[in-house]
């Protein structure tokens, strides 16, 4: 990188602030004082051994863990993170390295789980299925909105998690582990048209 692509890399403003971040549990202080900041284009990558506090720091950016001190700004703007919907209200999705979806429910409801389309009360299943169908097509998903997560594969379960980030329209997004070596082909085929 020469000096002319440098300050205009620096010039860039900053997407993503967190500044002296600090979470503790019972006996260990997972966080202490971290900043981390994103700027356009960026993909990071959080590296460390077991209990660095990789995962604190991202479950504090979705609202999972409460901060105990610090800041975090998004686009310039200093936010309160105080819950997985503060997390989403601001643009921001997790995708979890565990599964959190719900085996007995479809596909579709659980794209949609907790934000089902509807009216005085009522689901709209048909609106539902068709919205997963379309979010599921758009990123190339042989996943059918009306199957059960129990009847899929881990691989197509990872990718409905990946679309139920998707549905909630965030700015940035972070995903808790990469998947394996062998599911990086299936990986690629299916987020060509994603611009993260």
């Amino acid at each position: 990188m020469d000096n002319e692509q440098a300050g205009e890399y620096m010039s860039k403003k900053i997407l993503l602030q967190m500044k002296n971040i600090h979470k503790s549990f019972p006996g260990v202080n997972a966080l202490q004082g971290v900043d981390f900041e994103l700027f356009p284009g960026e993909v990071h990558a959080l590296l460390g051994e077991n209990g660095a506090g990789k995962s604190t720091l991202i479950k504090v950016l979705g609202g999972i863990y409460i901060a105990e001190e610090g800041e975090i700004f998004i686009e310039g703007q200093n936010v309160v993170i105080d819950g997985v919907n503060a997390s989403h209200a601001n643009g921001i999705s997790i995708i979890h390295q565990e599964l959190v979806l719900v085996p007995h429910m479809t596909v579709a409801e659980n794209i949609f789980l907790g934000r089902e389309p509807g009216k005085g009360g009522f689901i709209d299943h048909e609106t539902m299925e068709r919205e997963a169908g379309t979010l599921l097509d758009d990123y190339h998903m042989s996943i059918s909105p009306g199957a059960f997560v129990k009847d899929l594969t881990i691989a197509q379960q990872q990718m409905v998690e990946i679309v139920k980030a998707i549905s909630y329209r965030s700015k940035y997004w972070s995903w808790m582990s990469l998947p394996p070596p062998y599911r990086i082909k299936k990986w690629n085929s299916c987020f060509r048209p994603c611009v993260c």
